[in-house]
């Protein structure tokens, strides 16, 4: 009688918490992954097991050592802190997308991020731009010198066209089709990595063929990108969001708006929808790869929805008369 063999399991090889961030970036990098992403991923991973471990005493020295319950200590030391809870369901998905990979690389058999549950967050309106506080935010910028010139430029291109402060930063000269007001932003540069098309208005493609041509004087003719800094470098995301930070405490705006260019952004979006333009359409420009996207991304203010109905209501095509 032939023996069967046995199917011993052998144990699985301890992997300490520095290799296993390391696992994830090597594996998100092989898919391709943005370096953004990776960053992100980086900064939530020490974040986290910093608290756990230098706040919290949790002692923990290998990534099979967690458990759900350190992250719940972790979740509600964050709220005791007075973080936001939108700000901290973004570091539990970036957490449950990691753990998920260490789960299929090999380095745990159990994932502790399974139940793990975001946080309920109350539905917030973010408050967008008018004319007239743009109009406010641009008299203070002093567009007598070339730094101001260019955020005067890159505020006015995030309001005409919804572009994020990534894609400002990064946009080139070969990006842009003077003659056709339109920006043609290659899959590299977009979050869903398919081209898109972002029509701009003709006077915001002078502004820019104005920018491009001083940036050029100032710091040569091999410049390639459409914002740099004063060395003639690349901007950061957290130059361009520091500056609009300071126009918004120099215009006062600061106290009712958060200056950004994510509310640039919103404010695009918002007003595109309030003077007529169609959803589908909005969600192609921004960039969405489906227009539930977009749904989620907008909420119109009370002022917003009461101008909106006052402006198309079907009773303003009647003559109402109490007699």
């Amino acid at each position: 009688m032939a023996v069967k063999r046995r199917n011993i399991s052998r144990p699985l090889e301890r992997v300490s918490l520095d290799e296993a961030l390391q696992k994830v970036l090597n594996s998100a990098a092989a898919e391709s992954y943005r370096p953004r992403t990776l960053k992100d991923y980086r900064k939530v991973w020490g974040w986290v097991f910093g608290t756990l471990n230098e706040e919290l005493d949790a002692g923990i020295r290998f990534v099979d050592e967690v458990t759900l319950d350190h992250f719940r200590s972790y979740v509600r030391h964050c709220l005791d802190r007075g973080l936001a809870a939108g700000t901290v369901n973004v570091r539990v998905r970036a957490l449950k997308a990691m753990f998920n990979r260490l789960v299929r690389e090999g380095a745990i058999t159990e994932n502790p991020t399974t139940h793990l549950q975001k946080l309920r967050d109350d539905e917030k309106v973010l408050r967008v731009f008018g004319t007239s506080e743009i109009k406010r935010l641009l008299s203070y910028i002093d567009k007598g010198t070339f730094a101001g010139f260019r955020d005067y430029c890159a505020i006015l291109l995030a309001y005409d066209s919804g572009l994020r402060s990534c894609e400002i930063n990064s946009l080139e000269l070969n990006d842009v089709d003077f003659d056709n007001h339109v920006i043609l932003l290659p899959g590299a540069k977009n979050k869903n990595r398919k081209t898109r098309a972002v029509p701009i208005s003709p006077s915001m493609a002078k502004l820019l063929k104005q920018l491009v041509a001083e940036t050029r004087e100032f710091f040569g003719s091999g410049v390639r990108l459409v914002f740099v800094n004063n060395n003639g470098n690349s901007m950061s995301d957290s130059r361009l969001r520091s500056r609009m930070h300071e126009y918004g405490k120099r215009s006062g705006l600061n106290e009712t708006f958060r200056v950004s260019p994510h509310t640039l952004r919103h404010s695009f979006a918002t007003n595109f929808l309030l003077n007529g333009g169609n959803i589908v359409t909005l969600s192609k420009i921004l960039g969405h790869a489906d227009v539930s996207t977009t749904k989620r991304y907008l909420n119109l203010s009370h002022d917003d929805i009461t101008h909106a109905h006052s402006k198309y209501t079907p009773l303003n095509e009647i003559a109402v008369s109490d007699r």
